[in-house]
């Protein structure tokens, strides 16, 4: 008999959303949820609502107020595999940049963005971040699709929260609230009439590393994976900087296939994604190849595997100010990746 066709996925899944769970905040805490084993995972949202005392006005720390998540955690099969490990402000940058207009601290709004910096007991603090699991919401939303119901799998929400009250700002004098979590998947439909997702992996994951002088800086990527955005922050003499001349991206240690001086950059990043970005960010974007964030093809992703060395280059200024044991560049990178069957 010839073999039955099967259907497509797209056309015969369907979309829903709900509440995973509830955590309470605690300094210095960590806190873990486990996704229920149904549907294919898309996206996962955390909001925290509380509340901030602060003794006076505050100055806010250099990450505020996303520095209240030290470390935002997907984990499969008791954290054998991160799916996506960002601290809090890279889970920030990393929505500021998946579509235009994306940065959700341009205007207070009770749901999702509330930070109180006046003196004051008790004034409502609020703060709402989107975890990206797939790989985009539209036409790439298949690419990354977690299964939660395969037997073998295990997917976990893990948060560790700022471990000092002056990560958020100096004169903070008590945090309280509750964390809710909510996720989006799609039905697993049958396999026997409908084609399944690919079993491709999406990650994001976040590394630092010491500025020890001015001149090139060098992240080295590690190889894995089709590369689609690589967010940095530069950190300099414990604040996040903009004392840079211009950035690169190197293969093989001798061919520049970008070099972008810092106006070209800023002007990149507004264009993208219709604001400007913090100070010191630094966004490389190889997942804009149809013109709107989150929508690509893999024209322009990096493959990892198909370079021996592909290092991202960020050329600090020679004036800039160094100071002791507080200069650092962060690096975000976001990649597709082929798995075994999960």
């Amino acid at each position: 008999m010839p073999q039955q066709q099967l259907l497509a996925f797209r056309p015969n899944t369907r979309q829903k959303r709900l509440k995973i769970g509830t955590f309470d905040y605690s300094l210095g805490g960590s806190k873990s949820l486990l996704l229920p084993e149904v549907g294919y995972l898309s996206r996962i949202w955390l909001f925290f609502v509380g509340t901030l005392s602060n003794s006076n006005t505050m100055t806010p720390a250099d990450l505020a107020p996303y520095s209240l998540f030290k470390r935002i955690q997907v984990t499969l099969n008791n954290s054998a595999t991160d799916i996506y490990n960002v601290s809090g402000f890279g889970t920030f940058l990393h929505n500021a940049i998946l579509t235009k207009n994306g940065r959700l601290d341009k205007e207070a709004d009770a749901n999702f963005y509330v930070f109180p910096t006046a003196s004051g007991n008790t004034q409502t603090f609020v703060l709402g971040l989107q975890i990206p699991i797939s790989m985009s919401q539209g036409m790439n939303f298949e690419a990354g699709l977690i299964n939660l119901q395969a037997p073998e799998v295990q997917c976990q929400l893990n948060v560790d929260f700022a471990g000092a009250l002056t990560d958020v700002g100096d004169l903070v004098t008590a945090i309280a609230g509750t964390c809710h979590a909510y996720y989006e998947y799609y039905e697993v439909p049958s396999p026997a009439q409908v084609m399944q997702p690919a079993v491709v992996l999406h990650r994001i994951i976040e590394q630092t590393q010491p500025v020890n002088n001015t001149g090139e800086v060098i992240y080295t990527v590690p190889r894995g994976g089709n590369m689609l955005r690589l967010t940095q922050i530069l950190r300099l003499n414990g604040a996040r900087s903009d004392s840079y001349d211009q950035t690169l991206l190197r293969f093989n240690q001798s061919e520049t296939v970008y070099k972008e001086e810092l106006r070209l950059q800023k002007f990149l990043q507004r264009e993208r994604y219709g604001y400007n970005l913090p100070t010191g960010v630094i966004a490389k974007d190889w997942a804009y190849a149809l013109q709107h964030p989150e929508e690509s093809d893999l024209r322009d992703a990096i493959n990892t595997e198909m370079v021996t060395t592909t290092d991202a280059v960020v050329q600090v200024s020679s004036g800039a100010t160094l100071g002791s044991n507080n200069n650092f560049l962060t690096s975000i990178r976001e990649i597709l990746q082929s798995a075994q069957p999960v």
